[in-house]
């Protein structure tokens, strides 16, 4: 099974509503803009996934897009040493994609919960969260509400950070 099937498995084991969008690979912003329709509901997320100093403690940070990545803030709220992005095995270890593919659905291959989901507190100003379903060549799009209780499921309690 596939990342994307596995996350539509569990949308649909959990009856969590979703809505999803088939595409080529996204890799950039304008990619993103082009392939992904969004209204004034909706907010694609950004998706950052990163390591403390020692590599202790890794973080899947999930933000609006349009929002600039304050790595010197994000330091400050979690109350950690020098953040740092994770090597690709890392990603592969933890949260089991590629790069590119990264979004706060990975919670769910996160078994062991070590990684601390963290989302930007203003996705909550949105009716609709939009982010890969653990592969970059779709797009799916969640209720806020919907993706609390997704990542919830996963065992996993987020943190709210205001950016």
């Amino acid at each position: 099974m596939t990342n994307k099937e596995k996350v539509y498995a569990a949308l649909e084991e959990w009856n969590i509503p979703y809505r999803a969008l088939e595409h080529r690979a996204l890799f950039t912003a304008e990619d993103v803009g082009e392939c992904v329709s969004v209204d004034e509901d909706t907010v694609v997320v950004k998706n950052l996934f990163l390591r403390n100093d020692t590599g202790s403690k890794v973080y899947l940070v999930s933000q609006c897009y349009h929002k600039h990545a304050d790595l010197k803030l994000l330091r400050a709220f979690l109350k950690s040493s020098r953040l740092g992005f994770c090597s690709e095995e890392r990603l592969q270890k933890y949260l089991g994609v590629a790069t590119g593919s990264v979004s706060p659905l990975c919670a769910l291959n996160d078994t062991e919960c070590k990684v601390q989901v963290v989302l930007d507190a203003d996705l909550a100003n949105y009716k609709t969260i939009c982010m890969h379903p653990n592969d970059n060549t779709g797009s799916t799009y969640l209720s806020y509400e919907d993706l609390l209780k997704f990542i919830q499921k996963t065992n996993h309690e987020p943190l709210f950070y205001k950016v």
